[in-house]
This record gives C-alpha cells, sequence and structure tokens, in this order.
C-alpha cells in the first residue's frame, strides 16, 4: 500500500471531513480479479455466433496488436475542431494485457503474447480457467474479436469463454459467450460477433480449456470504434461542484454538474502523487456519478473529472481530495485482539505474526466482516455472532473450523497471501453448525465451496475456481466440483434449493429424498443432466 503523500493532509480535512458514512459495498482492488464486490455478476448468453473461421494466413489482418498500438477514432478527432469531421471506422484495437500475479506461465509464454500481433507465438497458463485483462486506452465500442489457436496440444485450446467489458476494471459486463467450441486446426483463426451499443475502456476474457490444467491461445484480436463519433465545433467545457463521499472501506462515490451540451463522456481520473493524474473511469454524458472501487481502506487520493467529445477534452474540474472509510481497528484482549462491527465480533490470535503478511490478515479480516453476516441472515440467523480466528504456524492443513473457532495455516498464507477467501469457506461452516451423526461431507464441503463463490471478495486473485465437470467426476467428491453441481442447480431452481439443503442437514434430516421432493428428479438424475449439460460458460468467481 503506498503511503499517504503529504499534499494531501491540509486538502484531506476540507473535502472529507463532513463526508457521512454509508452501507458497505467495496470492491476487490486488482483489475485481474475480482470486484469482490456485493453484486454477483455471472455470465448470461451474449450476442454472438457460432464464429466465423478464417485461413491462418489470414492472422493478424486489420492491424498490429500489443501494447502501445493506437486505437480507432483518432482520425475523427483531430478532424472535429470546426474543419470537418470523419466518423471513426472498425479498426483492430491495441491494448496491454494483464492477468493475476496467480496465473504461472513458462519465460516467452505469458499473457503479453496474446496481443503481440504475432500467431506464432502464445499465452500459455497452467491452469484450466485463466483469463486476461486488455487495456484499450480509451472507451471503445467493440464490433467483433477473433480468436488464433496456437501452436500444439488442441486440448489447451479454449472451448468456452466470456468476453466482458469495463469502464472501471472492476465491474464487468458480458459482452459475448461461447461454449461447446472446438478449434479444427492449428494457428486457425476464429471470428465473432460481439456488437454492443455501450463503450468499454478495459476488455477481460475468462476462458476454459478442453480438458487439462494448462490452457493456451494464440491471439485475441477486438475489433471496434470510438466512441467519439458525433461531430463537435469545440471542447466541452469543464465539469462543476465535484464532491466525494465515502461509502464502505474500498469504495467512494464521485457527483459533479454538467456544465455543457455537447460533451460524449466524461473521464473519471485519480492521482495518489499530487501530479500525475490517470484515467480510472469513464460515464456517457448523461451519468454525473461514478463509484470509484478497489480502494485500499483510509487511502486519500486526488480525484478531478473531464469531459470530452470529438473536438477534445475540457479543461478538468477542481480536485477533491478523498479517501475511503478506515479499516477495521480492532481492541487488545490479552494475546489477541478483538474487532467488532454491528453484531458481530471476530476475536483474532496469531501465533507467527512474522510470517503473516498484514495487508493478508487485514483482508481476511474484512473478508470476515463482508461475508459472515451475508451468510448468517441468508442461511441461519442462530449462527455464533461471535467467532475466534487464529493464525497456527504448527497446523500442517490449509484451514479448518470447529464450532465458533476457526483455524488458519500461517505456512499455508505465506505461500498464498491472496488467498483470503479460505476465510469464507470455513465461516460457513460456522454458519453450517451440523451435528447430526452421518451428515454427508460431500455436501457440507460443496455447500461451503458454494458460499465461498457467492460470498467470497478475492477467488479471482487467488486463482480459485470450482472445478468443471470431467468424466470420472462424482458428485460425493465435494468441494469445487460438488459446489459447481450446486451451482447449475440453482440456474433451474433458485438459491433458495441450496438454503434448503443447507437447513435440512442442520436438522439432520437429510436423505437423497430430499432432492426428489424439491426438484422432481433423483439425485443421480440430476447429476446425469448435469454431467450432459455442455452449455455451461465458464463461472464468474467475482
Amino acid at each position: 500500500m503506498p503511503a499517504p503523500r503529504p499534499w494531501l493532509t491540509p486538502l484531506l480535512v476540507a473535502a472529507c471531513a463532513t463526508a457521512p458514512p454509508a452501507d458497505e459495498g467495496g470492491q476487490s482492488p486488482e483489475v485481474e480479479a475480482d470486484a469482490a464486490t456485493g453484486a454477483e455478476k455471472d455470465a448470461t448468453a451474449g450476442p454472438g455466433d457460432g464464429g466465423r473461421t478464417s485461413d491462418a494466413a489470414d492472422v493478424g489482418a486489420g492491424g498490429t496488436g500489443g501494447a502501445g498500438t493506437g486505437g480507432a477514432g483518432a482520425a475523427g478527432r483531430d478532424a472535429g475542431g470546426g474543419t470537418g469531421f470523419v466518423a471513426p471506422e472498425v479498426t483492430r484495437l491495441g491494448g496491454a494485457a494483464t492477468t493475476g500475479a496467480c496465473v504461472a506461465s513458462p519465460p516467452g509464454e505469458g499473457v503479453d503474447r496474446l496481443v503481440d500481433g504475432d500467431p506464432t507465438t502464445k499465452f500459455l497458463a497452467r491452469m484450466n480457467a485463466p483469463w486476461a485483462v486488455i487495456d484499450v486506452g480509451g472507451p471503445y465500442r467493440l464490433s467483433h474479436y477473433a480468436l488464433v489457436s496456437a501452436n500444439d496440444f488442441p486440448e489447451r485450446d479454449p472451448a468456452r469463454w466470456v468476453l466482458e467489458g469495463s469502464n472501471d476494471a472492476v465491474a464487468w459486463q458480458p459482452l459475448d459467450v461461447q461454449v461447446g467450441q472446438r478449434f479444427a486446426a492449428r494457428f486457425e483463426r476464429r471470428e465473432f460477433d460481439a456488437g454492443f451499443a455501450a463503450f468499454h475502456r478495459w476488455f477481460r476474457f475468462r476462458m476454459e480449456n478442453a480438458g487439462g490444467g494448462t490452457t493456451q491461445l494464440a491471439e485475441l484480436e477486438l475489433y471496434g470504434t470510438s466512441v467519439f463519433d458525433v461531430p463537435a465545433r469545440a471542447a466541452p467545457s469543464a465539469p462543476a461542484g465535484l464532491r466525494a463521499v465515502a461509502v464502505s472501506r474500498r469504495a467512494l462515490e464521485l457527483s459533479w454538474t454538467d456544465t455543457s451540451a455537447d460533451e460524449v463522456v466524461f473521464r473519471i481520473e485519480r492521482a495518489y502523487d499530487g501530479g500525475h493524474f490517470a484515467a480510472i473511469g469513464y460515464v456517457p454524458a448523461d451519468e454525473l456519478r461514478f463509484t470509484v472501487a478497489g480502494l485500499e481502506p483510509g487511502m486519500p487520493a486526488g480525484y478531478r473529472v473531464v469531459a470530452e467529445n470529438v473536438a477534445g477534452a475540457s479543461a478538468p474540474s477542481e480536485i477533491v481530495v478523498a479517501a475511503p472509510l478506515p479499516a477495521l481497528a480492532g481492541s487488545p484482549r490479552g494475546a489477541a485482539r478483538e474487532y467488532r462491527e454491528g453484531d458481530f465480533s471476530l476475536t483474532v490470535t496469531d501465533d507467527a505474526p512474522e510470517r503473516t503478511r498484514p495487508d493478508t490478515r487485514a483482508r481476511i479480516i474484512e473478508s470476515f466482516f463482508d461475508a459472515y453476516p451475508r451468510m448468517v441472515a441468508d442461511f441461519n440467523p442462530d449462527a455464533p455472532r461471535a467467532v475466534a480466528l487464529r493464525f497456527d504456524p504448527d497446523y500442517d492443513g490449509v484451514a479448518e473450523a470447529q464450532g465458533d473457532h476457526i483455524r488458519v495455516s500461517s505456512n499455508y498464507l505465506a505461500g498464498a497471501p491472496d488467498d483470503i477467501d479460505v476465510i469464507v469457506h470455513e465461516a460457513f461452516h460456522v454458519v453450517q453448525a451440523y451435528t447430526a451423526p452421518g451428515t454427508p461431507g460431500w455436501a457440507t464441503e460443496g455447500l461451503a465451496d458454494y458460499a465461498r463463490r457467492a460470498y467470497g471478495t478475492r477467488n479471482n486473485g487467488a486463482c480459485w475456481t470450482m472445478q468443471r465437470y470431467e468424466p470420472g467426476h462424482e458428485y460425493t467428491d465435494g468441494y469445487g466440483v460438488t459446489a459447481r453441481f450446486f451451482l447449475w442447480l440453482t440456474a433451474a431452481h433458485g438459491a433458495e434449493l441450496m438454503q434448503a439443503l443447507d437447513a435440512t442437514l442442520r436438522q439432520g434430516a437429510y436423505d437423497d429424498g430430499f432432492w426428489l421432493a424439491r426438484t422432481g428428479r433423483p439425485l443421480e438424475a440430476l447429476w446425469a443432466a448435469y454431467a450432459a449439460d455442455p452449455d455451461q460458460p465458464p463461472v464468474s468467481y467475482e
């Protein structure tokens, strides 16, 4: 976390002293991860067709890729200052690609190869469900995209994927979904329609391969047009009256007054150093609010807003300095520290503080208070309000829960510092409170992973996934295998099915007849239908 800058101190008091707190709703900070947010954004069927193939010789046509290449619309904007207007044409969008720090790639096969314009290189990830985020440098409307298969091992090709767009690299909107895809040859180029009226600056490609634990793709090509497609003779005037309100530990809401009638977008900018402002988001001309998400608790920064049209950019608004709500502050309780929020408390003991990164510990505590009260409300209002958490260097597992006590391995966290949502899985065991003998373990652990996916705040950033169905899997495998089956069931029967299952297990009244009574089909028939269903897009873990 960067240290607060001295220039912010006097401005912060004036800008934020009266900002009222609001409901919790922050989002995860990393571009590659998640919007760990209160809002789940599952991919739904998009506008794409089954794809159009072209010969390998056509790969790369329509422009060059890679970081730093120019995008569409420059000619239209340059001609807009009263001398004429040229509507932007569809062109290949250049950009820089990033992915999560947890995504492992061999040397020379990193995510940058995905947009380098060279089909003989590739992005290879040693996982079955990787993703890439492409920053195209400004707001564009996507028209279509193309994929190029890599040089070997067809089972590593993407078989299903979701292309998403964003204007803050935190909250994502599905643009196209494809399932059941197969590449017929190596270096095959396939195009897919993705015409979308909204504009985006960041695009995320989430994919799952055809089999195994490695995924590869030679090229991802994006094509679109500039958002600046309305003639204007002069740049708009500067926005005014900028205000900032802290709404959570990881989010601010900005609002401003429009002083012009011909802007196309508002560009939101931020600076941590007092001078270097960078774009962090965009909204269309009819929106005068923007939620800045993914912040560090209590970290101040300067914000300003710029209006843009085809003729250029306005002067920036005034600078407002603001910070989200501060991190939770605990109170000493002997060797432990107690944290409280609302009706809930978490008493934390760290037996090896030198091994646990402070930011990891702080994010785990925050994740607990984000997820646990909601899980209690949704599944078991009688669950304990006071929970104890111990970081234990002598525990040789990952984590466990017994009653209202949770134990997490300090050694595990030292090697996986971003896996903060392990606390969500274990906290759900506290919610479950199953005591009946013979409670099926596969259902217990499947529900806990189902809850982690639904309530976690950093799942993507930790490369945590629920395994897609593969031959040989059984619903009794538990954990991610069972959890993904449960997620599939809720698509047809609603989340209430999982709440009913949890309640039945807690009452000690479960048998396999539960499924026939609730869904009209026996458990084995439900599993067979799930295994035979090819139309399952990659799961969002945000």
